[in-house]
């Protein structure tokens, strides 16, 4: 498959300051000469990790419309790739995309984006976690960092681990 062929969906939020998220993934992915399709999970101001005060736009009501349309016009993806993810019930929804846009020899890559350093993101706490644990399951390559990978595993993050 040339790479000109395929396509990937990303999904994450879009932070409008900050170097992260689809600003990030969809030039780099873009370079390679491949097809990448964004569905924004919020629209936040900056990003998260050093400025306070930020504005904070969740899109989980936008998402079922969007693939209706997609099934409509007969849109798949030969992987999905996601990063911030709002909500349980916004995980719920991804998954449902998974489910009905991915290709069926496609792959999901998971980034798990919702702790650093020891800490859980504003907003995500161990239920997330535990719910974030089930896009996991379906997910070929999981990205966790190591705070990450600690909520998941329900381990006690230590500083040396990074």
């Amino acid at each position: 498959m040339m790479s000109d062929d395929i396509k990937i969906l990303t999904i994450q939020d879009i932070s409008c300051y900050g170097q992260c998220s689809i600003t990030v993934a969809l030039p780099i992915l873009s370079a390679f000469g491949i097809e990448t399709a964004v569905l924004p999970s919020a629209i936040l101001s900056t990003h998260t990790s050093s400025f306070t005060d930020y504005t904070f736009r969740d899109l989980t009501e936008d998402l079922p419309s969007i693939k209706r349309h997609w099934e409509k016009e007969g849109i798949y993806f030969d992987a999905i790739y996601t990063g911030f993810i709002c909500s349980s019930k916004q995980l719920d929804y991804i998954k449902d995309i998974i489910d009905s846009r991915l290709k069926e020899d496609g792959l999901v890559f998971v980034d798990p984006a919702m702790a650093d350093y020891g800490e859980f993101y504003n907003g995500f706490d161990q239920e997330f976690a535990d719910n974030m644990s089930e896009l996991c399951k379906i997910g070929d390559y999981v990205l966790p960092n190591t705070t990450e990978a600690c909520c998941l595993l329900h381990r006690k993050w230590k500083p040396e681990f990074t």
